[in-house]
C-alpha cells in the first residue's frame, strides 16, 4: 500500500485507509488561524489554568462575550484589536446540570458541535468532563480522551478553551516550567497549541487586584508575547484593560509571599530561570549555548545569574560539529505530574522524557 492508492477505493470496492503520511512538496504553508490574533487559535485545543480565585472564569466569559458581540481584546503591542463576531459554546460543569455526566468522548458532543458550529467553546474545568473511566496522570489514557475533541476542533474550525487548575506543588512554586503546573500527564498541555497562566500580581509596585494573563506555550509565535494586566469590574461585570508587561512571568503568579521574601536576587534568579525554559521550549529543547545565552543576558539578567539559573535547571552543554549546545537533562523525577493524583500511578520516567520537547 502506498501514497498513491491509500485513502482511495480498491478496486474491488472496498474502502482504504486514510493517508497515513504526505510529501513535504504538497504541503502549502498558510497563516496561523487565530480566533483572536496571537491569543487563541481556531481548528486546535488551547488552555488556561491558574489558582482558585485567580480570575479564571472572569477572563472566560469576558472572552466568550468579545466573541459573541465582536468586541474587542488587548493585543500583546498594548492596543486593543478588534474580534470578529462568532458562535460560542461554553460547558460548565459547576453551572450547568446538563454537563454532569458529558465527556469528551461523548456522541452528543459532536452533535452539538454539528448543530452550533462554534467559532469558540470553553470548557470549566478540564477534569470534569474527563470521565471516571480514564486516569489523567496517564499519557495515553489522556491522549485517547483529548483526541476526540482535537478532532472536533479541527473539523469546525473552532478554538477550543481548556480551563484547568493549578496543582499543588505548582502552587508552591515546585512544579518546574510553567506549562506544566496543570493538574495530570505532561501529555495534557503537549496537545495544547497555546496555554496561558492566570492569576493575581503582589507586591507594592502592583496596583492592588490587578491579574495577568502569561504565556506559557507559544511555539506558533516567534518569541514570548508580554504579559496582559488586567483588573475585574465587579459592578458593571468584564475586565479593565492595563496594559502589558514584559516583565512579568508566570512564576509572579504563584506562591507571592514566598517567593518576595527572599528579595531581588532570588527574584532575578527565578526571572532566569523563566526565561532559560522558555527560550528552550521555543527552539525544541535544544539550541546553540551562545545564542541561549545573549537571550537571557540581553533581557538585563547578569552572565553571573544566567550561569547560576543555568546549573540550577540542569542544562547541559555538548558539542556537535565544533560547536557547543545546550539542553535540558533527562527528566528523571516524576513529581512534574503533580501529588495532586498520588492516590494513581504515576507514568513512568520514560514518557517525562524531555517534557520541553512536547508539541
Amino acid at each position: 500500500m502506498n501514497e498513491h492508492n491509500m485513502g482511495g477505493i480498491t478496486e474491488a470496492g472496498f474502502p482504504l485507509f486514510p493517508p497515513l503520511y504526505k510529501n513535504a512538496a504538497d504541503i502549502t504553508p498558510c497563516a496561523v488561524p487565530w480566533l483572536i490574533d496571537e491569543f487563541m487559535v481556531r481548528g486546535a485545543l488551547n488552555g488556561i489554568r491558574g489558582l482558585p480565585n485567580s480570575g479564571k472564569s472572569w477572563l472566560t466569559c469576558s472572552l466568550a462575550k468579545a466573541v459573541a458581540d465582536g468586541g474587542v481584546w488587548l493585543g500583546d503591542s498594548g492596543n486593543m484589536i478588534e474580534v470578529r463576531q462568532g458562535q460560542v459554546l461554553i460547558a460548565n460543569f459547576d453551572d450547568d446540570a446538563a454537563c454532569v455526566d458529558l465527556t469528551f468522548g461523548d456522541e452528543r458532543l459532536a452533535d452539538i458541535f454539528g448543530s452550533v458550529k462554534p467559532d469558540l467553546a470553553i470548557f470549566d474545568t478540564l477534569q470534569h468532563f474527563i470521565g471516571a473511566t480514564a486516569d489523567m496522570s496517564r499519557a495515553n489514557q489522556m491522549n485517547a480522551v483529548l483526541v476526540h475533541l482535537q478532532r472536533l476542533a479541527e473539523k469546525h474550525n473552532t478554538a477550543v478553551v481548556l480551563v484547568e487548575h493549578i496543582g499543588k506543588q505548582a502552587a508552591n512554586g515546585q512544579g518546574g516550567h510553567s506549562l506544566n503546573w496543570g493538574i495530570g500527564s505532561v501529555a495534557i498541555p503537549g496537545l495544547l497549541r497555546t496555554a496561558w497562566t492566570v492569576g493575581e500580581l503582589r507586591g507594592e509596585e502592583h496596583e492592588q487586584g490587578t491579574r495577568a494573563i502569561v504565556c506559557s506555550k507559544y511555539n506558533l509565535l516567534k518569541s514570548a508575547p508580554p504579559a496582559r494586566l488586567f483588573r475585574i469590574d465587579s459592578e458593571n461585570g468584564g475586565l479593565i484593560w492595563r496594559g502589558v508587561d514584559d516583565k512579568v512571568s508566570a512564576f509572579d503568579l504563584i506562591a507571592p509571599d514566598k517567593k518576595r521574601s527572599r528579595g531581588r536576587p532570588a527574584e532575578q534568579s527565578d526571572r532566569a530561570e523563566q526565561i532559560i525554559l522558555d527560550t528552550l521550549a521555543a527552539n525544541g529543547g535544544q539550541m546553540l549555548s551562545e545564542d541561549l545565552k545573549n537571550a537571557v543576558v540581553g533581557q538585563g539578567i547578569s552572565e553571573r545569574t544566567y550561569n547560576a539559573a543555568k546549573k540550577a535547571l540542569g542544562v547541559k552543554s555538548f558539542q556537535s560539529w565544533r560547536q557547543w549546545y545546550v539542553r535540558l537533562q533527562k527528566i528523571e523525577d516524576t513529581e512534574l505530574l503533580q501529588s495532586d493524583l498520588s492516590e494513581h500511578e504515576h507514568e513512568s520516567s520514560d514518557e517525562c522524557d524531555d517534557i520541553l520537547t512536547l508539541q
